[in-house]
């Protein structure tokens, strides 16, 4: 196992230190960081043939409380990836920008579906979302975290410009700072919304022209694409697409009627 740094040495929080304290107990060894910037994956690769990753940490609050995506999928090629990747931090202790470049398949074929495959920083992930922003043609949709991003912001103005539809949910914590793109967005004209979930709305989700998803555990800042260890997906698929446009109808429809706050 491999984790933030930070997560070991969080004694505060009891729950963390008694799931830590079992994975030790099954004599799983964990490595740590050892830095300021994040790593911040969420993925397990199982028997060198099947991935789950996505935005949800492995927490109780991720699973009942936060908006949040998961997926699970079985590729050989896909596996050895993310296995690379864990390998350059658990075996080689190399994290953020010491970690060398490349993983074995850039792009592939995934039940007939294309799939790219980028990890942070070494990818430099935010240049593969600008390149896909800007292709769309009809739609784009997202769901963010955090979204400080200059560059994607840009690139979803110029879409705007252009008469392609751009709409998104902002998580509302960190969204009215000067830092966020929400009012840069919102103020020329697009429909941007801050979430309706009284806990926390944590997808890093754009759907473009109902065929293509962005996914991973890839926040739109400066942070994801420079400092810290992350995975980012995109997925050719109209089926993933229609899943992440009805997550993201859903979290639309909460944002413009929230539930009463307690």
């Amino acid at each position: 196992m491999v984790t933030d740094t930070d997560t070991i040495e969080d004694t505060r929080e009891s729950a963390v230190q008694s799931a830590l304290g079992a994975v030790r107990s099954a004599g799983v060894p964990i490595v740590g960081d050892r830095r300021r910037a994040l790593m911040h994956h969420k993925f397990t690769v199982v028997d060198g043939e099947w991935v789950q990753t996505g935005s949800s940490n492995y927490t109780d609050r991720e699973v009942y409380r936060n908006n949040n995506n998961a997926i699970v999928v079985q590729s050989r090629n896909l596996a050895a990836n993310y296995t690379a990747e864990f390998e350059k931090m658990f075996a080689g202790g190399q994290f953020g920008p010491s970690k060398p470049a490349g993983v074995p398949h850039r792009a592939l074929s995934i039940a007939g579906s294309r799939v790219e495959s980028y990890f942070s920083p070494q990818d430099r992930g935010a240049a593969h979302m600008i390149r896909w922003v800007g292709s769309a043609r009809q739609r784009v949709h997202f769901l963010a975290f955090a979204f400080t991003h200059d560059g994607v912001g840009d690139a979803m103005l110029e879409r705007a410009r252009a008469g392609v539809e751009v709409a998104g949910i902002f998580e509302t914590s960190g969204s009215t700072t000067d830092f966020s793109e929400f009012k840069r967005l919102k103020e020329a004209g697009l429909e941007v919304l801050l979430d309706g979930n009284p806990y926390t709305m944590h997808h890093k989700v754009i759907v473009i022209d109902d065929r293509v998803s962005i996914f991973g555990s890839f926040n739109f800042s400066s942070s994801a694409d420079r400092d810290n260890d992350e995975n980012l997906l995109i997925v050719e698929d109209v089926g993933v697409a229609a899943a992440f446009e009805a997550e993201y109808q859903r979290v639309r429809a909460t944002a413009i009627n929230p539930p009463v706050r307690r």
